[in-house]
């Protein structure tokens, strides 16, 4: 519950800049995962259990936003069913979910990866509904974020931060990730020392691999 609590902000950031379809993707991801769960549980004759509610919503969360929802739908039910049910469910699971379902829609589909990364819209209405079809989405196809950086471009640093640039549903906005994490910790969920851990390790192995 406390997971679902702090990816909140992230959702909201989601919907704000990259439309209502954010909430379609998310019950696609429930539909189609939420399945595969109720089928083993059926299988193994045990209670439904609610960690899958945390995955469903992640899952969307790491996706492009224009991402096709049918996509949407196998990648959830991959991650389900291989990266977890097929280790024995929660808390047998080697790896997340989550990460399971992106990963094979990313080596899987990924003429669909790279063309549906989109600018966030402009005012209230365009932020809300310009994405919601996906000719739409076609229409507003740009390069991937890590192709626009290489090439030299790079968004003003409130933009970065605020979330008003390309990139998946739930990772653009450094706001919304702070105070899920922030919340986290203050509730005990995340330890900080381990977020520290991995964020400073990530920050000097970057330093030192760019000055070489």
């Amino acid at each position: 519950s406390m997971v679902i609590l702090a990816a909140l902000p992230c959702v909201l950031a989601g919907v704000y800049f990259f439309g209502l379809r954010v909430l379609l993707m998310i019950m696609v991801s429930y539909a189609a995962g939420g399945l595969v769960e109720v089928i083993f549980a059926v299988l193994r004759k045990e209670e439904i259990n609610e960690g899958f509610l945390v995955t469903g919503l992640l899952f969307p969360l790491i996706l492009p936003p224009a991402l096709p929802l049918w996509l949407v739908g196998i990648g959830s039910a991959f991650g389900v069913f291989v990266g977890k049910e097929l280790f024995g469910g929660t808390g047998r699971n080697l790896f997340n979910p989550a990460l399971v379902g992106r990963c094979f829609l990313a080596l899987s589909y990924p003429a669909a990866f790279a063309g549906t990364w989109v600018k966030p819209g402009t005012g209230l209405w365009g932020r809300l509904f310009t994405y919601v079809g996906p000719s739409t989405a076609d229409a507003l196809t740009t390069a991937t974020p890590l192709v626009l950086a290489k090439n030299g471009v790079i968004s003003p640093l409130a933009d970065l931060y605020i979330g008003r640039v390309a990139g998946c549903v739930g990772e653009t906005s450094v706001v919304a990730i702070l105070l899920g994490g922030l919340f986290l910790i203050a509730v005990g969920v995340a330890n900080w020392r381990t977020v520290i851990a991995a964020l400073g390790s990530f920050g000097i192995l970057a330093a030192v691999l760019g000055m070489l």
